[in-house]
């Protein structure tokens, strides 16, 4: 058989397959070069992708704050960062093809002394050196703080290849928490250590001192004699240059051991390190004879300044810091006492200092006495000496403070007043005595001692307070008290230490309605000098001078004297201490307006009194 154009079957089976070859292999040949240019086209396609990342990456490092380096396998640096080169001071270029752990010099802080150390690679961040100094072998370059994180490089296979250095530039954030950290220690007027670094180093000393076989040490307070004066006749920018000059003079007097330290206001406190009992003492007399021929001048004015120096060795008996601030605190208490400018070492067995110890004790017992409300009031009678006929004898009463102790007794105000005063609490207490009286006087206005006028006593401190005058104003209007009467004590002695500011107060007072009774005349030295001055209304003749007149005419003259010194001042005068009727019958003879004493009546409790009075009403 043949096909329709000549041939055979065989050959055109041959031709068609021939043919169907030859179509495949240029379809094969067609499509490996699609696949190799495809190919290529992705070879080049990531070679631009490597070039541009690449890039990225270096524009990326060169913008960076923080500082990198890299390094071959050899720890050889091949590459920094223009941060890195900053941070090294333009170093950077110099340090190519060194090895990183010979080239940069890393250490705790910028002691020369101080160990350096190797950076370690770590791939956690975590892991980063804070705060470390850096400086380059050789060379100079300021003192530079710096964060560090060293990283491993490793290849395709995980083979190590090299490290990366990251750097970041602290050092303005250091020198800041340096400089807050230093004025958290120490003083900022006097650059001295503060309290709170002189307390712990104390404390570090008292441990020392305890431990077996443990050092000797002591601790002096310097508290500087009429340091207000300075303050008050100059300024207190005279004030605040003495103590900056005398911090840095009392710094040449000491140990380079020794830590001197401002406690506040006008005190130093000084520990003296490692020393025996008398070197200790040698080291307080001659900060005692540094203050002998101490002057300071202040715009022509020149001021002899000392200090009362207290001393107390620290030898293993303390517990902790509060026992030995506390015996240096009443050694330099009794240097005052003693006169001032004096140094007082701190002797236990001294009688002094036992009484001045058990006022310290007593300042917890009275502030919990403010807290809890357990003070308590009574009230002593005040007698007309002579009444006329048909008058009411009694028309006068003075507030006394008393203390309820834990286990009920009336605690006398004489064991704990001087305690109060010395420790500036006497503001607290007259306050609560004000508030307390005008609530119990208001109790009274509707009974028969609704015109019976009451004594309440005012302490130095508070008529040196600015703010009294406002608040017995204000406790007159909450308690609906009549002023006329409130009658206010005030002693002498304060009065002549601050009559500027006593003279307003009784002048507020006295526009108020209150009258004003001068406490213990005569105990001053200047006493008539001073009364042709107060506008007051009764003097209370001090008691030195009663208790003995009926026997002694000094004494008698005495209460003559101020009788009629006070009847030329239109001012009634007030007997303190009639504890007999020898003594009253004195006082009458001299017509002395009033009597205060056990002869006349004991102080008893306010609400005896309250009850008195509702007895007489009902009676009424």
């Amino acid at each position: 058989l043949t096909s329709p154009s000549g041939l055979s079957e065989k050959e055109l089976s041959i031709i068609i397959a021939t043919f169907s070859a030859a179509i495949l292999f240029f379809s094969l040949a067609f499509f490996l070069r699609i696949l190799r240019n495809s190919s290529e086209m992705q070879i080049e396609y990531q070679e631009r992708a490597l070039v541009h990342e690449r890039e990225r990456a270096l524009v990326t490092l060169q913008s960076i704050g923080d500082g990198v380096i890299t390094t071959d396998a050899e720890g050889t640096i091949d590459y920094f960062n223009p941060a890195a080169d900053q941070i090294l001071a333009g170093s950077g270029a110099q340090l190519i093809g060194e090895k990183l752990s010979e080239a940069l010099i890393f250490s705790a802080s910028a002691d020369a002394n101080d160990e350096q150390f190797t950076l370690k690679p770590s791939a956690d961040r975590s892991s980063n050196n804070k705060n470390v100094m850096l400086s380059l072998l050789g060379q100079d370059m300021p003192v530079t703080v710096v964060d560090t994180i060293l990283s491993p490089l490793t290849d395709s296979h995980g083979k190590h290849s090299g490290s990366v250095l990251a750097i970041r530039d602290v050092t303005p954030e250091y020198k800041l928490a340096q400089e807050l950290e230093y004025q958290a220690r120490h003083d900022k007027l006097t650059r001295l250590a503060n309290r709170s670094t002189f307390e712990r180093a104390l404390a570090r000393l008292i441990a020392e001192a305890r431990a077996p076989n443990g050092r000797q040490h002591a601790i002096c307070y310097v508290d500087l004699d009429q340091f207000k004066l300075i303050n008050d006749t100059c300024s207190h920018a005279a004030g605040d240059l003495l103590l900056a000059r005398l911090a840095r003079e009392l710094a040449t007097q000491v140990r380079a051991g020794d830590l001197l330290a401002r406690l506040g206001g006008d005190e130093f406190g000084l520990l003296i390190c490692n020393c025996s009992a008398e070197q200790a003492e040698a080291l307080a007399n001659r900060l005692h004879a540094f203050f002998q021929d101490y002057l300071f001048s202040w715009e022509n004015k020149v001021f002899k300044v000392h200090a009362s120096i207290g001393l107390v060795h620290i030898n293993g008996q303390h517990k902790n810091i509060n026992e030995a601030l506390s015996e240096v605190d009443l050694a330099c208490y009794s240097a005052k006492d003693a006169g001032r400018n004096i140094l007082h070492v701190y002797d236990p067995g001294d009688e002094q200092t036992r009484a001045r110890y058990g006022e310290m004790l007593s300042m917890p017992v009275l502030h919990q006495a403010l807290r809890d409300d357990s003070f308590t009031l009574f009230v002593q009678p005040i007698a007309t000496v002579s009444p006329e006929s048909g008058d009411e004898p009694i028309q006068h009463h003075e507030v006394l403070l008393r203390l309820v102790s834990a286990d009920g007794e009336i605690v006398s105000p004489f064991r704990f007043i001087l305690a109060a005063e010395r420790y500036d609490m006497m503001r607290s207490i007259d306050r609560w005595v004000v508030n307390a009286a005008m609530q119990e006087i208001a109790i009274i206005q509707n009974t028969s001692l609704r015109h019976h006028r009451f004594s309440i006593n005012l302490s130095g401190q508070t008529m040196v307070d600015a703010s009294v005058a406002e608040y017995i104003s204000s406790c007159i209007d909450v308690h609906g008290v009549d002023p006329a009467q409130l009658c206010f004590e005030i002693t002498e002695t304060s009065v002549i230490g601050n009559f500027d500011q006593a003279l307003a107060l009784i002048d507020h007072l006295h526009n108020l309605g209150c009258t004003i009774a001068l406490d213990d005349f005569g105990a001053g030295v200047s006493s008539f000098g001073y009364l042709k001055k107060l506008p007051v209304d009764y003097l209370k003749i001090d008691g030195q001078f009663v208790r003995e007149m009926a026997n002694n005419n000094v004494d008698h003259e005495m209460v003559q004297s101020i009788h009629k010194v006070g009847q030329a001042l239109n001012v009634k005068t007030v007997a303190e201490f009639v504890e007999t009727a020898e003594i009253m019958d004195a006082l009458r003879e001299l017509n002395i307006d009033y009597a205060q004493g056990y002869h006349i009546s004991p102080p008893m409790p306010f609400d005896q009194l309250l009850q008195y009075a509702k007895v007489q009403q009902r009676a009424a």
